[in-house]
């Protein structure tokens, strides 16, 4: 008896771990929120048979249902907001584990929904503040146990962090997007580099104003770029040389000037750099480089 109950413990760490591992892989593997949903869904079914397990999100006033999984057709249960065992569970961050949960004084009945023998509420945590549940449902079997709720907790953890990043990474891609269209509507040129000095980002007008293959610029050092491809083009190389060799010693500098090019260009540019910061903590990320056409206006002061 005794080797059996460790073997059917052995039996079930490794169904456990192999559950975690498998839902580490296919949440790591993307950033879509639909399948972070189905992968964890997908993994606590595979290890806790149940008759249904839900994601709720947090939408306002009520806990919408995002994806379920279940037997038949009937829809996942509406969890209003200020539904007792939801809210307590999202506001206190801790999971909910009711077996014959109608006999449960904590129990409160779904009105229009039939009600679970057996209930396991986990909360989805980012920085210790719920964004929403998973729920699991038995309406006729086995009790669930503390390995379950263990098990759904690890998973949801890692769900939760997933989710969360996805949000922040649709949140940056939308920010940065945006930014793109800005910077490729202005007159100016603008070139952004990171702290190491490699360029991040160059708009098109840079290449117009310059001359340059934007594309084969991303990745190279500034001012490696700046001494191969635009230096040779003005009319005083040394004095602009020293001093973006200057600049590139002292990152935290600003400076304004005009680069004048060569005959065959004729034109003339402002260039302003200066360090870009973070704008919450105040650390430099980078520089950014703004060169504007001012050669219309310094003919018509000389005119």
């Amino acid at each position: 008896t005794a080797r059996r109950e460790q073997q059917r413990a052995l039996e079930r760490q490794v169904t456990e771990l192999t559950t975690l591992h498998v839902a580490g892989l296919a949440l790591a593997d993307t950033l879509e929120p639909t399948e972070i949903q189905q992968a964890l869904l997908g993994a606590i079914r595979a290890a806790i048979p149940c008759d249904d397990v839900t994601i709720y999100s947090l939408d306002g006033e009520e806990m919408q249902a995002s994806l379920s999984l279940q037997l038949g057709d009937a829809p996942p249960p509406l969890f209003p907001h200020g539904h007792p065992l939801i809210e307590w569970s999202v506001q206190h961050g801790q999971s909910v584990l009711l077996n014959d949960a109608p006999s449960d004084p904590e129990f409160v009945p779904l009105i229009g929904q039939p009600e679970p023998l057996h209930l396991l509420i986990v909360p989805l945590l980012t920085g210790g503040r719920a964004s929403g549940g998973v729920v699991l449902r038995r309406m006729i079997g086995d009790l669930f146990t503390l390995n379950d709720l263990r098990l759904v907790e690890s998973i949801a953890a890692q769900a939760a962090v997933t989710l969360h990043n996805a949000r922040l990474h649709a949140e940056t891609s939308g920010a940065a997007t945006d930014l793109r269209a800005v910077l490729e509507s202005i007159q100016q040129g603008v070139i952004m580099t990171d702290r190491a000095g490699r360029i991040r980002f160059a708009n098109r007008r840079l290449g117009e104003l310059l001359g340059l293959d934007v594309p084969e610029l991303i990745g190279r050092h500034a001012l490696e770029v700046a001494e191969q491809l635009i230096v040779p083009q003005t009319r005083d190389p040394k004095v602009l040389l020293a001093r973006l060799t200057w600049l590139e010693e002292h990152p935290e500098e600003f400076s304004t000037d005009e680069v004048a090019l060569t005959r065959t260009t004729g034109r003339i540019l402002e260039r302003y750099t200066g360090p870009m910061r973070d704008p919450d903590s105040g650390a430099t990320v980078g520089r950014i480089v703004v060169f504007t056409d001012v050669t219309e206006e310094r003919q018509l002061e000389r005119a």
